[in-house]
Parts: structure tokens; sequence; C-alpha cells
């Protein structure tokens, strides 16, 4: 490895250490899922035992054992948990530099990936939290580069051994790592055949990864607490049943794909349009154009695959996480304008990669020499993403039939589909003024969440101040539930296998929460507001000055306040309470 790329490596992790303290992580309140895998290492810490608590699928062996160390070094606390991501969140800007590097990409090409990958507005909020995302992606990333020094260097069975126990550690984190070992070893021994004890070695590897995966899945199944998603074979019968849900999710996580990776994409979507103008007159390009216009013409009739985010969870029109916080209307930040010209860009990037699809296959001789080709080049790590992204996808396509798939999910794909691009085509410069403003809409989304968030804690310190009991306050979708581990241990859902009935069906989720008043972007139907008044804060993207309102319901049917059990009713609520 040359001296400069590791200078360039190390730029790019103390560039994600920057953005880290730049968008201001001391804040003290969850995000997401994270209130559930802290809520974990708190009783890790504790009681000495990984404890669930009916929310997570992931595994988080290892995720709650790191956790724990930073606890234990800094104390506990969501800011804690929050820094403890810090150190993955920069590998994983050190390894997407250096695995540009080892696909051949130059110096240039290889930052272009780094800060498309690791400052964009999916990855950063992720950062800034305890979820499992990040941590999973530097295992993945980590393992891909392993392996792929594995096949290049003399050292390969260091680098081998490497992968497999970062693969191990990993999967026992969050299950899709163990997608990286099992998918690219088999293609290792392919193109190291020739040497009997790497082969050898690579066969030993598998089995270890496989029995990691037996014994730790026997284990999980085995815990009180555990919400089990369903089986492959369960998931497939269920996409098969509901094919309409299926293909809906796998054409808008294309989208997401395209739309993550669309300043990489944009050079390749000039370079089509020209080749396809040439075309024009075959009878090639009669079919690509045919092949557009059905597409097009299904995504006319589907209003849901029109526009910009398509998938939910972290990026939406609102910012990031822009509808679980609080209840009302959070600005928006992505305007309609805007998502109009995202979505037009993503589409005929979409129109025109289907095309490049077809025409590819139209020509099977060819096409099978160049797949030869690509998979017996000199640079393993395209084939390798190639593998590894394939599979990825096929159990994203598994899942889908759940009506489960996130934004988040994609973000093992955006490598395996930038690195090819920027390889082929070099970025100019509308696409390095794209990525520009790429890093700053997710520099100053995960800012205005994070603001957002100490507007919430504002909030919370107010009534608490005042005596108001964490139960009775609801202050969003992570707040809320934290407060019902730390009354009842454990969420009320349904799929929890152990201890047997243990979901009531006439409760809610989160059935400890006894709110009185929640922290909201303005009163409703539901609510007035009260005498905490509201709390403002400061956003980068406008409305540059925001508030959150402390209102008081006007009905609590869930209260009982009276030993009679008679209900209070709504004549009564302000004398009662004021």
């Amino acid at each position: 490895m040359a001296r400069n790329d590791v200078r360039n490596a190390l730029v790019c992790g103390v560039v994600i250490g920057a953005a880290f303290i730049l968008v201001n992580p001391f804040v003290q309140m969850p995000f997401d899922d994270d209130w559930s895998y802290s809520f974990s290492v708190r009783e890790l810490i504790h009681t000495g035992h990984l404890v669930y608590n009916g929310w997570a699928a992931p595994l988080i062996i290892t995720h709650v054992l790191w956790g724990a160390l930073f606890a234990k070094i800094f104390s506990y606390s969501f800011v804690a948990m929050r820094f403890s991501t810090l150190p993955l969140a920069m590998g994983c800007g050190i390894l997407a530099y250096l695995l540009g590097r080892s696909a051949e990409l130059s110096p240039g090409r290889s930052f272009f990936l780094f800060f498309l990958l690791c400052l964009s507005p999916l990855f950063l909020p992720l950062a800034l939290s305890f979820m499992t995302d990040v941590p999973a992606l530097f295992y993945t990333l980590f393992c891909l580069y392993a392996f792929v020094r594995a096949a290049q260097s003399r050292r390969g069975l260091l680098w081998l051994a490497g992968g497999i126990a970062v693969g191990i550690i990993g999967g026992m984190g969050r299950q899709t790592v163990w997608v990286a070992p099992l998918s690219v070893v088999p293609y290792l021994i392919f193109i190291r055949r020739r040497d009997p004890w790497f082969v050898a070695a690579c066969i030993f590897g598998l089995m270890l990864v496989i029995a990691d995966i037996f014994f730790s899945l026997q284990w999980f199944d085995r815990q009180r607490w555990v919400y089990l998603d369903p089986s492959i074979l369960v998931a497939l019968r269920m996409g098969l049943r509901q094919p309409g849900i299926s293909f809906s999710n796998l054409v808008m996580v294309c989208f997401t794909v395209v739309m993550l990776v669309l300043p990489a994409a944009l050079p390749f979507a000039f370079a089509s349009i020209a080749r396809f103008w040439r075309l024009r007159n075959s009878w090639r390009g009669a079919l690509t154009a045919i092949v557009i216009c059905l597409l097009a013409f299904g995504v006319a009739r589907h209003s849901a695959f029109g526009m910009a985010p398509w998938l939910f969870n972290v990026i939406s029109v609102h910012g990031v996480i822009g509808s679980l916080e609080l209840s009302g209307h959070r600005p928006v930040a992505l305007p309609l304008d805007i998502r109009g010209v995202i979505s037009a860009l993503v589409l005929a990037s979409c129109y025109l990669l289907l095309a490049r699809i077809v025409e590819f296959v139209c020509t099977p001789r060819d096409s099978f020499g160049r797949v030869r080709e690509f998979f017996t080049q000199s640079s393993p790590a395209l084939p390798m993403l190639a593998i590894f992204g394939s599979a990825y996808f096929l159990l994203m396509i598994l899942r889908s039939g759940q009506d489960l798939v996130f934004d988040r999910y994609c973000l093992p794909l955006v490598p395996c589909v930038a690195i090819p691009l920027l390889r082929s085509f070099k970025p100019r410069a509308i696409a390095w003024s794209l990525l520009v403003v790429y890093v700053a809409y997710g520099l100053a989304s995960t800012q205005d969440n994070l603001a957002l968030a100490g507007a919430r804690r504002a909030a919370i310190d107010r009534l608490e101040a005042a005596g108001v009991p964490s139960t009775e306050i609801a202050a969003g979708f992570e707040y809320d539930f934290y407060t019902q581990l730390e009354q009842a241990g454990h969420v009320n859902r349904y799929g929890i296998r152990n201890p047997v009935n243990s979901f009531n069906e006439f409760e809610g989720y989160a059935p400890a929460l006894k709110a009185r008043y929640r922290v909201e972007y303005g009163p409703d139907a539901d609510t007035f507001p009260s005498r905490f008044g509201s709390i403002d804060y400061t956003s980068w993207l406008p409305p540059f000055r925001r508030r959150v309102y402390i209102d008081q319901f006007k009905h609590p049917w869930w209260l009982d306040v009276k030993p009679t059990d008679k209900r209070i009713t709504p004549l009564e609520y302000e004398s009662y309470y004021d």
C-alpha cells in the first residue's frame, strides 16, 4: 500500500470525526431504534447479562458489548452510546477509500466514493446514533477489503483470517454481515484454486462462519423477550402471496440506491444518452426505446414510484426521520421542486441503466466474453462487490414480502454500485457539484435532527423539573419506548415467543405510558396549550427558527383517576389537572 493512500485514508477518517463534532452530538436523546440497544447496554452493566426487550431483531451481542465498553469508561448515557459509533464510522471512511483504491480507482475518485458514502444524508444520521447499521457497514467493508487483499497479497492467509474473524464478530452484532464471507469466500476459492493450503483455509473459515450462524441463532432463539423475524422460507412465501408489495418494494429499493449514488450515476447517464443516440436507427436502439417506454408507463401508473424519497426511515421530505419523532406538522426540508428534479434524474438514470442491461442481454456472445473477463480480471474487488451486492440484494428481495424494507438497509449497496460507476466514468464538474449539495444536505439535516432532539430534551427537562414523571410525558417514539423499557423492561409486541402469551392485544406497544403532556410541533384536535409553553431551536435548513410545544391532552381516557375506576371526562380535565 502506498504511503499516500495511508495518509489519504486517515484524512477520510479525520473528516468524519470533524463532521461528527460539527453537528453537535451532545444531546441526551435516543435516535430511531437505538433506545432498545442502549437499554440492553444499561441492563448488561447492571445485571451482567445480555437482556433483550421485545423490539430489536438483530443479535446485538458484540454491539452491546462494544457499547458497554464505552459505558464503563465514560459512564452510561445516550451521548456515550453515540460516541461509541464514532470509531467505527471513521473506520468506514478509511475502508471506503482503501476499497476504492483496491478497485483501481484513482485517489480523486476514491475520495469521491468516500464523500458519497460517508457524508451522505443516510450515513451521517446513523453514524450519530447507536444503531447497528454503521457498525455492520464497517464490518462488511472490512471483510470485503480483507478478502481483496487475501486474493492479491502474499500474506493472503492472514488477510483471510482477519476477514473471517471480523465477519463472525460483525454477524453477532447484525446478521447481515454474514452475507460477506458466505458469498465472497467461495469466489476466493475459485480464483486461488491452485493453492491447496489457501483453499483448505477458505473451507475451514466458511465452516467456522456457518457454525457461528447455527449456534448464535440457536442461542438467540432461546432468549427471553426476543422478537424473531420470519425465516427465509416464510418470508419467501409471504412475498409470493403478496407479489404487488414485493414488486413495489423491489422497484423502490432500486430507485433509492440510484438516488444515493446519483452524483456517480450522472456521468453514466450522460454517456448512455450519447450511446443510445448513436444506436437510434438499429434494432437494439428500437428495443431499448420500447423498454424505456414500458418502464415509464409502469411508473406513471403507480404514483408511489414517481417522487423521491421512495423508502421511509431516515431520509424523508421533512429531513431525518421526518414523521416519527413528534405529532404535528414538521416543516418540509425537501421542497416539491427539488424532489421533482432529483426524481427525474433518478428515473432517467434507472431507465438508461435498464436499457444498457437490455442491450447487454441482446448480444449473448459478447456478453459471455465480458462476464468471463469481468470475473478473471486483475483486480478481484469488482467481482467481489458484484457477488456480495447480488447476495445482499437478494436478501432484501426476500424481506420485501414483509413490507419491512427501509432506506438504511440500502447502505451496503452504495459502494457495490458506486465503485463500478466511478471506475467506468470520470466524475465531471456537475457530478462534483451535486456531491457538494449531497454532503451539505447530509450535514444540515443531521444537525437539524439533533437540534430537534435538543429541543425535545429541553421540553422534557422542563416538565420533569415541575414534578411530572416520565410516564406522563409523550415526547416522540424513541423517548416513549425507552420510558416503557424503564418501567416494564420490555415492549408489548406481537412476535415474541418466549415467554409464551406475552403479547396483550388490548394494549399498545408502550402500556406503561400514561401521558398527560405531549411534546409536539403544535396543538391539534387531541391537545391544547399547557402552562409549560414552547421551546425554540435553530435549524440549518429553512425555516431557520423552529419551535416545539408542550401541550396537554384533552381526553386522557387511559388514566384511572378514581378508586371507583371512574374515567375522567373532558369537562373535568382542566379542573382536575389545574
